[in-house]
């Protein structure tokens, strides 16, 4: 992109100094659309704001379904949340460095586990409608989601490990591999 800019400028300052009168080229679309796109700060709290509580609300709603017994609505009202809080982080970070962040060599992980739980609970409540199935498809999600935030804290993983080592008795103590670094821990 720069090359051509730098190009096109140089065609027109040529043009400029044979025809004095020529009016100045508009900006490049690639330019202008750019441009177009980059929110203020004001709108990205605002963007924060809505997915986030919009997510919030999205979760609400999926509880209120698994109380019907209805985990096709569950699944997909619970995942729609997970997203919407994803997306309301974007805003934040912007897009760019929060894909770097999600996946960074200790986080790698807990994120594909995470997006790879969402993607299995829907194909399990939307496509197969297995009830059985969907239980824990929703039960890993729900794991992945809390390791996958937990990735995001100062020694997050490490006090969830503790926290399950105790109240499993130490049959998940050992969850996510060896030591810092290859699930993320610490």
């Amino acid at each position: 992109m720069g090359r051509s800019v730098h190009h096109f400028g140089h065609v027109y300052r040529t043009i400029a100094f044979i025809i004095p009168w020529v009016p100045p080229p508009p900006p490049p679309v690639v330019v202008v659309v750019c441009l177009f796109f980059v929110p203020s700060r004001a709108q990205r709290m605002y963007s924060f704001g809505f997915c986030f509580v919009f997510g919030i609300v999205m979760m609400g709603f999926s509880i209120m379904f698994l109380w019907t017994f209805n985990v096709r609505k569950f699944a997909l009202a619970f995942t729609i949340g997970n997203l919407l809080l994803i997306g309301s982080t974007l805003f934040l970070m912007g897009p760019m460095k929060q894909l770097k962040s999600m996946f960074e060599k200790g986080r790698v992980y807990a994120t594909s586990s995470f997006f790879g739980s969402m993607v299995l609970t829907l194909f399990v409540t939307m496509k197969l409608q297995s009830f059985i199935l969907a239980i824990p498809c929703i039960a890993v999600e729900l794991m992945s989601m809390l390791w996958y935030a937990a990735s995001y804290i100062p020694f997050g993983q490490a006090i969830l490990k503790s926290i399950c080592g105790r109240c499993c008795g130490g049959v998940c103590a050992d969850f996510g591999g060896g030591g810092k670094g290859e699930w993320g821990g610490g």
